[in-house]
């Protein structure tokens, strides 16, 4: 049965009935058992998931590798001089650098055919240095903000005000609760008034697991 639009525009200039509808959608698309589902299950399932589709299904596996997968010489990353970035390949772009964050990747990137790809890497990874994931593209020398070293408790922390010897004064609840009696000591400022970082460079991608990785990045 085709879908009743009619009623979208009974009022003259069927504006109010249109976004009560385009609302309506949201809400019933929002709803939808799969995307519930989705939203509910943990990570691990959703790969899980994702990577059986991707071998039973060639054309998901074709979409899958269009948006997830480059060339390595489309990776941007730092120049040997430290000035301006080069791609993989070796050739330097120092003007496109400096314009490179207010624009989109380009189109090379985000439709090339699978079969274009000979060097497949990943697109996007994780900053060890802030925690975040980007895209390796679109990285430049302005594109993570971050603080060398992790804040520690001051010493109005270690007050004896609480009982117990279970205490825990470095917790995540505890830097939750007091960010201004945390500190980074690489500029002195406090994890209230300056959260994300005090330095800004280039988005370093993790090397190791991050079930290994040692710096503290839940407050990003």
């Amino acid at each position: 049965m085709p879908r009743q639009t009619s009623a979208v525009f009974d009022s003259p200039t069927g504006k109010g009935n249109l976004e009560e509808a385009t609302l309506k959608h949201a809400l019933e698309t929002l709803m939808d058992p799969l995307n519930v589902a989705i939203d509910t299950i943990s990570d691990q399932k959703i790969r899980d998931v994702f990577k059986l589709l991707c071998e039973i299904s060639p054309e998901t596996r074709r979409l899958a590798t269009e948006r997830l997968l480059i060339d390595k010489s489309q990776k941007r990353v730092v120049s040997e001089s430290g000035s301006g970035s080069e791609s993989e390949s070796g050739e330097e772009d120092d003007a496109e650098d400096k314009n490179h964050e207010d624009h989109d990747p380009p189109s090379s990137v985000t439709a090339a055919a699978p079969s274009h790809l000979k060097r497949q890497i990943s697109r996007y990874a994780r900053c060890e240095n802030c925690g975040k994931e980007f895209d390796v593209t679109t990285n430049t020398s302005k594109s993570c903000t971050y603080h060398p070293k992790d804040c520690e408790p001051t010493e109005e922390m270690y007050v004896d005000m609480y009982d117990g010897d279970d205490f825990e004064v470095d917790s995540p609840e505890m830097r939750e609760d007091f960010p201004e009696h945390f500190m980074f000591w690489c500029c002195q400022s406090t994890l209230k008034d300056n959260p994300e970082g005090c330095k800004i460079g280039w988005h370093v991608a993790v090397t190791e697991s991050p079930k290994k990785k040692k710096r503290s990045t839940w407050y990003r």
